[in-house]
C-alpha cells in the first residue's frame, strides 16, 4: 500500500507538469483503485486454489508491479499518451493492490 499512497500523492504534480489536466490525473487515481478491486478478486481466488504455492503469485505480482513502474517512467517521456497512462495506472493497481 505504500506504493499506492506514494503514487496517489505525486500523481497530480507529475501529470500536471507533463501537460495533463487535473481531471485526467484524478481519473488515473481512480483507475488504480478500480484495477485493484479487479485484481484483488482474481488473485484472491487464485490464492485459494494455490494453497501453499501462493508465494509464487506474490512473486509474480511484485515483478509485474516493478516492470509497470519502469514502463510508467518511459511513458512519462512521451507526449500525449493518455491511453497508455490510463492503462499503466490500471495495470499498476491490478498488480499492486491485487
Amino acid at each position: 500500500m505504500g506504493y499506492i499512497s506514494a503514487l496517489e500523492t505525486v500523481t497530480e504534480g507529475i501529470m500536471c507538469s507533463l501537460g495533463y489536466g487535473n481531471s485526467f490525473s484524478g481519473l488515473c487515481g481512480a483507475l488504480v483503485f478500480i484495477g485493484g478491486l479487479v485484481g484483488s478478486f482474481l488473485f484472491g481466488m487464485a490464492g485459494r486454489k494455490a494453497g501453499k504455492r501462493i508465494v509464487y503469485i506474490v512473486k509474480l505480482t511484485t515483478l509485474m508491479m516493478g516492470l509497470i513502474l519502469v514502463g510508467m517512467i518511459f511513458i512519462m517521456g512521451m507526449p500525449d499518451q493518455k491511453t497508455l497512462f490510463a492503462l499503466s495506472y490500471t495495470a499498476f493497481g491490478f498488480f499492486a493492490i491485487g
